[in-house]
């Protein structure tokens, strides 16, 4: 659940917010979401009920396919020094 500064809720105070695994699973829950909405909306897995479920965990699989594809793209593009457009980090900045 999501901290609100400033907002008083009974039996969320210092000792659940203060502690270094709490800020980790909100950063893990961040990045889910990012993931899980771009299935939603690029992957097209937000109209998966109209399909029927074999059809629409296909859809799925093939979204999440996808996804990773993309993202290993991405990392080898960053170990290799470059950004999303193919140039050199370096050359992108200056």
């Amino acid at each position: 659940m999501a901290c609100k500064h400033g907002l008083r809720v009974a039996g969320w105070d210092r000792r659940t917010t203060a502690r270094s695994g709490y800020r980790f699973r909100q950063k893990l829950r961040k990045r889910v979401g990012e993931i899980l909405g771009w299935i939603q909306t690029v992957g097209g897995w937000r109209w998966g009920r109209d399909r029927g479920r074999p059809r629409a965990e296909a859809w799925g699989d093939f979204a999440v396919a996808a996804y990773n594809v993309l993202r290993m793209a991405r990392l080898s593009l960053a170990a290799a020094g470059l950004n999303a457009r193919g140039e050199r980090a370096s050359a992108a900045a200056g």
